[in-house]
């Protein structure tokens, strides 16, 4: 029986989401690097602009309006890029876990394209693993409180739909061309 079209179009969208997570588990260890380099671009953006800053609120304490604290907000939204000591290690055990199961995910897209039974139920285990894997960094991320958390979130929010779609293509595909 010749392969069905939702298995190679489902067994090539594992493979590229699959080099999708490896790409996004290289890009998790260097997460905490960012976050200091934004740190650090909050203080020189304030220190570079203060007297502007002080200008424009001296405009604003003139016309009769509350003088701005700017310094105070800046120094607010730097505090949002530090991390938990507990986030470096994070990362770096959330891109070996990421790695394997990208690795897996890889894995059962080869074997679901070879259209055997197994390859089948692999690829509903990668499906169900990867899942699991990104609602938990999704919490972790939540956890953090940190502006570094943000792209987490809403990197497994997208890796959860994703999952959800392929499993439902899975799901409602015709089955009669997999072995037992």
């Amino acid at each position: 029986m010749e392969k069905p079209t939702w298995v190679t179009v489902t067994g090539i969208l594992g493979i590229v989401f699959a080099v999708f997570g490896v790409l996004g588990a290289a890009q998790m260890l260097f997460l905490p690097k960012i976050g200091e380099m934004q740190k650090q671009s909050m203080g020189t953006y304030t220190g570079k602009f203060q007297q502007e800053i002080q200008k424009e609120s001296d405009q604003r304490a003139a016309s009769g309006r509350p003088p701005l604290d700017v310094k105070r907000i800046f120094q607010a939204v730097a505090h949002l890029w530090d991390v938990p000591d507990w986030f470096k290690p994070f990362t770096a055990v959330s891109a070996l876990v990421g790695l394997m199961v990208s690795a897996f995910y890889l894995y059962a897209s080869l074997k679901l394209l070879g259209c055997n039974y197994r390859g089948l139920s692999l690829f509903k285990w990668a499906l169900g693993v990867s899942a699991v894997f990104h609602a938990l960094k999704g919490v972790v991320a939540v956890a953090s409180l940190t502006f570094l958390g943000i792209p987490l979130v809403i990197g497994s929010v997208f890796w959860l739909v994703v999952n959800l779609g392929l499993y439902l293509a899975v799901r409602m595909g015709d089955k009669k061309a997999f072995k037992a």
